[in-house]
């Protein structure tokens, strides 16, 4: 039997996925992948030089962003039912805008560099954002190009049922880099006097919650409009100086939280 079908394999693929317009099929090599209603993916751990770090961040990140899209569209898939939801940094922008949250203009793509001033991000993360500028930059596979957001982030912890907001001050586009950034807690009675942070910690909660996530990060910034925009969900975020900022009350909610009974 004769069916129809598209091939896709990573270093021959030009690839964009539209994140603003997640229905919208994805484009490989400039087509648009429309009438797909199946996937057949596998990836080949032993198909590439397992020394060379930067092969295997381009195969994985192709594999990855074909995974997300093809759970976001529904397709049949054999495996469909094990899930990337705690992990998948695509699939966590699409799902913040069906919990009622802003994201910026999103391209996740190897090749494309918008029109607009926008940031580079692997899709896999592990590295610091950047701003967008050349092609060579997606050497390393698939990536977010994401529209440029000035200003400072705020970040929202979920512990358990409660959250934790915090002000990230910082001159540089990823305070990682060069460590200057000043982290401020914003008390609770601040936030709950903010209709804008208090709504968006419920949602960010809820989201966390819909991946089984009672300890995670989220990031947001503003854009050129004011509009509080969500960035990304860390699943396993760095909190020691978030907690010295908040006096201890993070980690104390943290141990509270894992010394109460089991959820399962």
């Amino acid at each position: 039997m004769k069916l129809p079908f598209c091939t896709a394999f990573a270093g021959m693929a030009d690839l964009d996925w539209d994140i603003n317009n997640p229905s919208e099929p994805i484009q490989i090599n400039k087509i648009p992948a429309t009438h797909i209603k199946s996937v057949f993916q596998r990836f080949n751990s032993f198909g590439y030089d397992t020394s060379n770090a930067q092969h295997y961040a381009y195969y994985h990140s192709f594999y990855h962003t074909l995974r997300a899209y093809a759970l976001n569209a529904s397709l049949k898939m054999f495996d469909g039912a094990i899930a990337m939801a705690g992990y998948c940094k695509p699939l966590d922008l699409i799902t913040a805008t069906k919990h009622g949250l802003k994201i910026p203009a999103t391209l996740v793509t190897d090749n494309t560099i918008p029109t607009y001033k926008s940031i580079f991000k692997r899709v896999l993360g592990g590295a610091h954002t950047e701003m967008l500028t050349h092609k060579k930059q997606f050497s390393f596979g698939v990536g977010f190009a994401q529209e440029f957001l000035p200003g400072n982030e705020i970040r929202i912890y979920v512990v358990g049922e409660e959250t934790f907001c915090f002000h990230m001050k910082s001159n540089s586009l990823d305070y990682r880099e060069k460590q200057d950034v000043e982290v401020v807690y914003i008390p609770e009675s601040e936030v709950a006097t903010s209709s804008e942070l208090s709504d968006a910690s419920g949602k960010i909660k809820a989201m966390s919650h819909e991946k089984g996530l009672y300890f995670s990060a989220s990031d947001l910034k503003r854009n050129e409009a004011g509009d509080l925009c969500f960035l990304e969900m860390n699943t396993s975020p760095m909190f020691v100086r978030f907690d010295q900022a908040s006096q201890g009350e993070l980690s104390a909610t943290m141990i509270n939280w894992l010394a109460g009974e089991p959820r399962f």
